[in-house]
Protein backbone atom coordinates (compact mmCIF):
# COMPACT_ATOMS: atom_id res chain seq x y z
CA UNK A 1 0.00 0.00 0.00
CA UNK A 2 0.87 3.62 -1.16
CA UNK A 3 2.31 5.30 2.16
CA UNK A 4 0.48 8.45 1.27
CA UNK A 5 -3.16 6.64 1.39
CA UNK A 6 -2.63 6.34 4.99
CA UNK A 7 -3.65 9.88 5.62
CA UNK A 8 -6.47 9.58 3.78
CA UNK A 9 -10.24 8.79 5.98
CA UNK A 10 -11.79 5.21 5.06
CA UNK A 11 -14.56 4.85 3.49
CA UNK A 12 -17.51 3.59 5.40
CA UNK A 13 -18.23 0.36 3.86
CA UNK A 14 -21.66 0.82 4.37
CA UNK A 15 -22.24 4.07 2.42
CA UNK A 16 -21.87 3.85 -1.31
CA UNK A 17 -19.52 5.56 -3.26
CA UNK A 18 -22.57 7.93 -4.66
CA UNK A 19 -23.76 8.42 -1.47
CA UNK A 20 -20.28 10.04 -0.76
CA UNK A 21 -19.54 12.10 -3.91
CA UNK A 22 -23.27 13.43 -3.20
CA UNK A 23 -22.09 14.88 0.67
CA UNK A 24 -18.90 16.16 -0.39
CA UNK A 25 -20.45 18.04 -3.09
CA UNK A 26 -23.21 19.49 -0.41
CA UNK A 27 -20.44 20.66 1.93
CA UNK A 28 -18.05 22.39 -1.17
CA UNK A 29 -20.83 24.23 -2.72
CA UNK A 30 -23.55 25.10 0.03
CA UNK A 31 -22.76 26.71 2.67
CA UNK A 32 -25.95 27.44 4.38
CA UNK A 33 -27.14 24.64 6.93
CA UNK A 34 -30.34 23.00 5.76
CA UNK A 35 -32.91 25.20 7.54
CA UNK A 36 -35.80 22.91 9.80
CA UNK A 37 -39.18 22.56 8.89
CA UNK A 38 -39.69 24.86 11.84
CA UNK A 39 -38.10 27.47 10.00
CA UNK A 40 -40.06 27.53 7.20
CA UNK A 41 -42.93 28.12 8.60
CA UNK A 42 -44.17 31.50 9.50
CA UNK A 43 -45.42 31.65 13.15
CA UNK A 44 -48.91 33.37 14.23
CA UNK A 45 -46.98 36.37 16.05
CA UNK A 46 -44.97 37.19 12.89
CA UNK A 47 -48.40 37.14 10.64
CA UNK A 48 -50.45 39.91 13.29
CA UNK A 49 -47.35 41.86 14.12
CA UNK A 50 -47.06 42.25 10.24
CA UNK A 51 -51.15 42.59 9.44
CA UNK A 52 -50.66 45.41 12.47
CA UNK A 53 -47.78 47.39 10.45
CA UNK A 54 -49.92 47.40 7.30
CA UNK A 55 -52.90 48.72 9.18
CA UNK A 56 -51.24 51.97 10.73
CA UNK A 57 -49.17 52.11 7.94
CA UNK A 58 -52.84 52.54 5.94
CA UNK A 59 -54.30 54.83 8.76
CA UNK A 60 -50.72 57.36 8.40
CA UNK A 61 -51.38 57.81 4.84
CA UNK A 62 -54.86 58.42 4.84
CA UNK A 63 -54.14 61.26 7.73
CA UNK A 64 -51.16 62.32 5.00
CA UNK A 65 -53.83 62.14 1.93
CA UNK A 66 -56.58 64.25 4.11
CA UNK A 67 -53.98 66.87 5.24
CA UNK A 68 -52.93 67.53 1.76
CA UNK A 69 -56.39 68.15 0.29
CA UNK A 70 -56.78 70.33 3.48
CA UNK A 71 -54.87 72.46 2.85
CA UNK A 72 -55.58 72.60 -1.10
CA UNK A 73 -58.63 73.52 0.29
CA UNK A 74 -57.71 75.99 2.02
CA UNK A 75 -55.41 78.07 -0.50
CA UNK A 76 -56.68 80.86 -2.09
CA UNK A 77 -55.87 82.14 -5.89
CA UNK A 78 -53.56 85.06 -6.22
CA UNK A 79 -55.67 87.67 -7.97
CA UNK A 80 -53.98 89.37 -10.92
CA UNK A 81 -54.54 92.89 -9.02
CA UNK A 82 -52.74 92.18 -6.17
CA UNK A 83 -49.63 91.27 -8.50
CA UNK A 84 -50.28 93.48 -11.34
CA UNK A 85 -52.49 96.49 -10.06
CA UNK A 86 -55.98 97.14 -11.23
CA UNK A 87 -55.00 99.65 -14.39
CA UNK A 88 -55.10 97.15 -17.14
CA UNK A 89 -57.78 94.91 -15.70
CA UNK A 90 -62.25 94.62 -15.67
CA UNK A 91 -63.59 95.91 -13.19
CA UNK A 92 -65.82 94.46 -10.58
CA UNK A 93 -68.45 97.63 -11.49
CA UNK A 94 -71.61 97.86 -13.84
CA UNK A 95 -69.98 100.37 -17.36
CA UNK A 96 -72.51 102.39 -18.61
CA UNK A 97 -71.66 103.66 -22.00
CA UNK A 98 -72.26 107.57 -21.85
CA UNK A 99 -71.85 108.05 -25.52
CA UNK A 100 -74.79 110.22 -26.84
CA UNK A 101 -77.45 107.59 -28.15
CA UNK A 102 -78.18 106.86 -32.03
CA UNK A 103 -80.89 108.86 -33.93
CA UNK A 104 -84.42 107.50 -32.94
CA UNK A 105 -86.45 105.35 -34.88
CA UNK A 106 -89.27 107.30 -37.34
CA UNK A 107 -91.29 104.74 -38.55
CA UNK A 108 -94.70 104.91 -39.57
CA UNK A 109 -97.19 102.85 -36.73
CA UNK A 110 -100.56 102.09 -36.64
CA UNK A 111 -103.19 104.03 -34.74
CA UNK A 112 -104.16 102.05 -31.55
CA UNK A 113 -107.45 100.32 -32.47
CA UNK A 114 -110.30 102.42 -30.76
CA UNK A 115 -112.44 99.43 -30.15
CA UNK A 116 -109.58 98.13 -27.91
CA UNK A 117 -110.63 97.36 -23.92
CA UNK A 118 -107.33 99.10 -22.83
CA UNK A 119 -107.45 102.70 -22.03
CA UNK A 120 -105.98 105.40 -25.65
CA UNK A 121 -103.73 107.20 -22.60
CA UNK A 122 -103.41 107.67 -19.19
CA UNK A 123 -103.12 111.13 -17.80
CA UNK A 124 -101.63 112.13 -14.70
CA UNK A 125 -103.51 111.56 -11.70
CA UNK A 126 -103.53 115.56 -10.09
CA UNK A 127 -105.18 116.47 -13.82
CA UNK A 128 -107.67 114.06 -13.75
CA UNK A 129 -108.64 115.10 -10.25
CA UNK A 130 -109.24 118.63 -10.71
CA UNK A 131 -110.94 120.84 -13.37
CA UNK A 132 -108.28 123.25 -13.37
CA UNK A 133 -104.56 122.17 -13.57
CA UNK A 134 -102.24 123.73 -11.73
CA UNK A 135 -98.89 124.72 -13.48
CA UNK A 136 -97.37 121.72 -12.09
CA UNK A 137 -99.78 119.69 -13.40
CA UNK A 138 -100.34 121.15 -16.35
CA UNK A 139 -96.23 120.53 -16.89
CA UNK A 140 -96.82 117.14 -16.23
CA UNK A 141 -99.91 116.74 -18.80
CA UNK A 142 -97.52 118.03 -21.33
CA UNK A 143 -94.96 115.77 -20.78
CA UNK A 144 -97.19 113.13 -21.01
CA UNK A 145 -98.15 114.68 -24.56
CA UNK A 146 -94.68 115.01 -25.55
CA UNK A 147 -93.58 111.46 -24.27
CA UNK A 148 -91.36 110.81 -27.33
CA UNK A 149 -89.06 113.64 -25.76
CA UNK A 150 -88.80 111.31 -22.70
CA UNK A 151 -86.60 107.96 -23.12
CA UNK A 152 -88.37 104.85 -24.77
CA UNK A 153 -87.62 101.43 -24.33
CA UNK A 154 -85.79 99.63 -27.26
CA UNK A 155 -85.12 103.29 -28.87
CA UNK A 156 -82.21 101.17 -30.92
CA UNK A 157 -82.39 98.57 -33.88
CA UNK A 158 -84.67 96.00 -33.28
CA UNK A 159 -81.74 93.74 -35.49
CA UNK A 160 -82.30 90.88 -37.07
CA UNK A 161 -81.61 88.33 -34.39
CA UNK A 162 -84.61 86.57 -34.54
CA UNK A 163 -86.04 83.45 -36.10
CA UNK A 164 -89.63 84.42 -36.80
CA UNK A 165 -91.27 87.81 -38.17
CA UNK A 166 -94.02 87.56 -35.56
CA UNK A 167 -91.51 88.32 -32.64
CA UNK A 168 -90.48 92.09 -34.20
CA UNK A 169 -94.21 92.21 -34.98
CA UNK A 170 -94.51 91.97 -31.87
CA UNK A 171 -92.34 94.49 -30.01
CA UNK A 172 -93.41 97.06 -32.57
CA UNK A 173 -97.21 96.69 -31.53
CA UNK A 174 -96.26 96.81 -28.01
CA UNK A 175 -94.01 99.76 -28.36
CA UNK A 176 -96.19 101.69 -30.80
CA UNK A 177 -99.20 100.95 -27.78
CA UNK A 178 -100.59 104.80 -26.68
CA UNK A 179 -101.34 103.79 -23.20
CA UNK A 180 -98.08 101.74 -23.03
CA UNK A 181 -96.05 104.69 -24.14
CA UNK A 182 -97.98 106.37 -21.46
CA UNK A 183 -96.86 104.40 -18.85
CA UNK A 184 -93.55 105.07 -19.34
CA UNK A 185 -92.12 102.25 -17.61
CA UNK A 186 -89.38 102.56 -16.01
CA UNK A 187 -88.49 98.78 -15.33
CA UNK A 188 -87.62 98.58 -19.11
CA UNK A 189 -85.50 101.64 -19.48
CA UNK A 190 -82.63 100.39 -17.06
CA UNK A 191 -81.65 98.08 -19.78
CA UNK A 192 -82.55 99.00 -22.89
CA UNK A 193 -83.12 102.40 -23.65
CA UNK A 194 -80.57 103.81 -24.98
CA UNK A 195 -81.62 107.56 -24.05
CA UNK A 196 -82.28 107.04 -20.89
CA UNK A 197 -78.68 106.83 -20.02
CA UNK A 198 -77.87 110.00 -21.51
CA UNK A 199 -80.99 111.45 -18.79
CA UNK A 200 -79.00 109.96 -16.28
CA UNK A 201 -76.64 112.84 -16.75
CA UNK A 202 -79.09 115.71 -16.21
CA UNK A 203 -80.88 115.82 -13.57
CA UNK A 204 -83.03 118.03 -14.47
CA UNK A 205 -84.68 115.57 -16.77
CA UNK A 206 -83.93 112.65 -14.85
CA UNK A 207 -86.57 114.08 -12.58
CA UNK A 208 -89.12 115.19 -14.71
CA UNK A 209 -89.06 111.62 -16.11
CA UNK A 210 -89.09 109.68 -12.47
CA UNK A 211 -92.79 112.80 -12.01
CA UNK A 212 -94.77 111.13 -15.21
CA UNK A 213 -93.39 107.76 -14.63
CA UNK A 214 -94.93 108.06 -10.71
CA UNK A 215 -98.24 110.48 -11.87
CA UNK A 216 -100.40 108.41 -14.21
CA UNK A 217 -103.95 108.17 -12.78
CA UNK A 218 -103.54 103.80 -11.76
CA UNK A 219 -100.47 102.30 -11.78
CA UNK A 220 -102.71 99.18 -11.72
CA UNK A 221 -103.76 99.96 -15.33
CA UNK A 222 -100.02 99.93 -16.18
CA UNK A 223 -99.51 97.13 -14.43
CA UNK A 224 -101.97 94.57 -15.89
CA UNK A 225 -101.18 95.79 -19.67
CA UNK A 226 -97.69 94.56 -18.85
CA UNK A 227 -98.65 91.44 -16.84
CA UNK A 228 -100.63 90.49 -20.14
CA UNK A 229 -98.13 91.41 -22.53
CA UNK A 230 -95.45 89.30 -20.43
CA UNK A 231 -97.51 86.31 -20.97
CA UNK A 232 -98.68 86.89 -25.04
CA UNK A 233 -94.59 87.42 -25.09
CA UNK A 234 -94.45 83.92 -24.18
CA UNK A 235 -96.78 82.34 -26.13
CA UNK A 236 -94.96 80.39 -29.28
CA UNK A 237 -97.47 82.54 -32.07
CA UNK A 238 -95.17 85.30 -31.06
CA UNK A 239 -91.45 84.85 -29.47
CA UNK A 240 -91.90 81.97 -27.39
CA UNK A 241 -89.64 80.24 -29.70
CA UNK A 242 -86.90 83.25 -29.12
CA UNK A 243 -87.32 83.11 -25.48
CA UNK A 244 -86.82 79.35 -25.70
CA UNK A 245 -83.18 80.31 -27.37
CA UNK A 246 -82.30 82.92 -24.83
CA UNK A 247 -82.70 86.20 -27.50
CA UNK A 248 -81.37 88.68 -25.11
CA UNK A 249 -84.57 91.42 -26.18
CA UNK A 250 -86.87 89.06 -25.65
CA UNK A 251 -85.47 87.78 -21.46
CA UNK A 252 -85.16 91.61 -21.35
CA UNK A 253 -88.31 92.86 -22.03
CA UNK A 254 -89.77 89.51 -20.29
CA UNK A 255 -88.46 90.93 -17.02
CA UNK A 256 -88.95 94.43 -17.13
CA UNK A 257 -92.50 93.58 -18.10
CA UNK A 258 -92.40 91.05 -14.72
CA UNK A 259 -90.85 93.53 -12.59
CA UNK A 260 -92.66 96.81 -13.21
CA UNK A 261 -94.63 97.03 -9.96
CA UNK A 262 -91.72 96.83 -8.23
CA UNK A 263 -89.79 98.81 -10.04
CA UNK A 264 -92.81 101.52 -10.04
CA UNK A 265 -92.81 101.37 -6.30
CA UNK A 266 -89.00 101.53 -5.84
CA UNK A 267 -88.31 104.25 -8.13
CA UNK A 268 -91.28 106.53 -6.75
CA UNK A 269 -89.70 106.00 -3.41
CA UNK A 270 -88.26 110.06 -2.11
CA UNK A 271 -86.52 111.46 0.26
CA UNK A 272 -88.31 111.76 3.79
CA UNK A 273 -85.65 115.15 4.32
CA UNK A 274 -85.29 116.79 0.78
CA UNK A 275 -88.61 115.12 -1.48
CA UNK A 276 -86.26 114.56 -3.99
CA UNK A 277 -86.86 111.01 -5.63
CA UNK A 278 -84.65 108.34 -4.45
CA UNK A 279 -83.19 106.87 -7.10
CA UNK A 280 -82.63 110.75 -8.40
CA UNK A 281 -80.13 110.41 -5.44
CA UNK A 282 -78.69 107.37 -5.70
CA UNK A 283 -77.59 108.26 -9.34
CA UNK A 284 -76.35 111.48 -8.03
CA UNK A 285 -74.16 110.03 -5.03
CA UNK A 286 -70.80 110.66 -5.25
CA UNK A 287 -69.50 109.40 -2.48
CA UNK A 288 -71.59 106.27 -3.32
CA UNK A 289 -71.40 106.04 -6.91
CA UNK A 290 -72.62 102.71 -6.81
CA UNK A 291 -76.09 103.23 -4.85
CA UNK A 292 -78.19 102.88 -7.75
CA UNK A 293 -76.96 99.05 -9.02
CA UNK A 294 -79.40 97.87 -6.35
CA UNK A 295 -82.06 98.99 -8.84
CA UNK A 296 -81.33 96.11 -11.12
CA UNK A 297 -81.83 93.49 -8.61
CA UNK A 298 -85.53 92.84 -9.89
CA UNK A 299 -84.21 92.08 -13.45
CA UNK A 300 -82.23 89.20 -12.31
CA UNK A 301 -78.69 91.00 -12.06
CA UNK A 302 -76.89 90.56 -9.12
CA UNK A 303 -74.89 92.82 -7.68
CA UNK A 304 -71.21 92.94 -8.98
CA UNK A 305 -68.78 91.75 -5.86
CA UNK A 306 -67.51 95.23 -3.84
CA UNK A 307 -70.65 96.50 -4.46
CA UNK A 308 -70.85 99.35 -1.97
CA UNK A 309 -74.24 101.51 -1.84
CA UNK A 310 -74.63 104.54 0.33
CA UNK A 311 -76.30 103.57 3.44
CA UNK A 312 -79.33 105.72 3.71
CA UNK A 313 -82.73 105.46 4.48
CA UNK A 314 -83.83 104.97 0.62
CA UNK A 315 -81.88 102.36 0.33
CA UNK A 316 -83.61 100.86 3.31
CA UNK A 317 -87.04 100.94 1.96
CA UNK A 318 -86.13 100.31 -1.46
CA UNK A 319 -84.89 97.09 -0.18
CA UNK A 320 -87.86 96.49 1.85
CA UNK A 321 -89.76 96.93 -1.06
CA UNK A 322 -87.63 94.38 -2.89
CA UNK A 323 -88.03 91.62 0.27
CA UNK A 324 -91.62 92.15 -0.33
CA UNK A 325 -91.67 90.65 -4.21
CA UNK A 326 -88.58 88.39 -3.17
CA UNK A 327 -90.99 86.36 -1.29
CA UNK A 328 -92.54 85.07 -4.42
CA UNK A 329 -90.54 81.70 -5.94
CA UNK A 330 -89.91 81.48 -9.95
CA UNK A 331 -89.09 85.57 -9.96
CA UNK A 332 -85.95 86.89 -10.54
CA UNK A 333 -85.84 88.69 -7.12
CA UNK A 334 -86.09 85.41 -5.61
CA UNK A 335 -82.50 84.81 -7.10
CA UNK A 336 -80.94 87.68 -6.38
CA UNK A 337 -82.43 89.53 -3.35
CA UNK A 338 -80.57 86.93 -0.76
CA UNK A 339 -77.25 87.94 -1.74
CA UNK A 340 -77.90 91.21 -2.25
CA UNK A 341 -78.96 92.03 0.99
CA UNK A 342 -76.04 90.28 2.47
CA UNK A 343 -73.87 92.39 0.70
CA UNK A 344 -76.22 95.63 1.97
CA UNK A 345 -75.48 94.19 5.65
CA UNK A 346 -72.02 93.61 5.06
CA UNK A 347 -71.29 97.54 4.53
CA UNK A 348 -74.32 99.47 6.07
CA UNK A 349 -74.60 96.93 9.02
CA UNK A 350 -76.35 93.53 10.33
CA UNK A 351 -79.96 93.79 10.12
CA UNK A 352 -80.07 97.04 7.94
CA UNK A 353 -81.50 95.36 4.74
CA UNK A 354 -84.79 93.01 5.40
CA UNK A 355 -83.62 89.17 6.31
CA UNK A 356 -83.10 87.03 3.25
CA UNK A 357 -85.27 84.75 1.34
CA UNK A 358 -85.57 81.28 3.33
CA UNK A 359 -84.71 78.58 1.13
CA UNK A 360 -84.72 75.60 3.59
CA UNK A 361 -84.33 74.66 7.30
CA UNK A 362 -80.37 73.09 6.89
CA UNK A 363 -77.66 74.54 8.27
CA UNK A 364 -75.62 77.37 5.98
CA UNK A 365 -71.77 76.38 5.91
CA UNK A 366 -69.40 78.49 4.71
CA UNK A 367 -67.79 77.61 0.87
CA UNK A 368 -64.49 77.49 2.18
CA UNK A 369 -65.85 74.87 5.37
CA UNK A 370 -67.85 72.60 2.49
CA UNK A 371 -64.91 72.69 0.34
CA UNK A 372 -62.58 71.20 3.37
CA UNK A 373 -65.07 68.39 4.45
CA UNK A 374 -65.74 67.38 0.74
CA UNK A 375 -62.03 67.14 0.27
CA UNK A 376 -61.30 64.95 3.60
CA UNK A 377 -64.15 62.97 2.64
CA UNK A 378 -62.52 62.12 -0.95
CA UNK A 379 -59.31 61.57 0.73
CA UNK A 380 -60.94 58.73 3.03
CA UNK A 381 -62.63 57.65 -0.11
CA UNK A 382 -59.08 57.08 -1.54
CA UNK A 383 -57.92 55.58 1.16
Amino acid sequence: MDPSEGTRSPVPAAVSRSTYRNASRDILYNTKPARSDRQHTASPTCLTNLATALRKSSTARCLIYSLLFALLSLCQAVRGDELYGTGLLATDELVFDRSEPPTPRMGLYARQDASSSLPASIVPSETASSGTPTSSETSLATAVATSTALPRPFDTSLGNNFTTTTCPAFFNSFLSNQTFQDCVPFSLLLQTSSSFFATLRSPPLLNLLLQTSCSIASPSTCTTLLSQLATDLQSSSNCGSDLQLQNPQVLQALAGFEAYPTLHSAACLTNSETGAYCFADAVGNASAPQSSYVYYLPLGVQLPDGTRPGCTQCLKDTMSIFKSAADVKDTPLYSTYGKAAETVDGVCGNGFAAEGVVRSAGVRLDPSVAVLLVAMAAALVLC
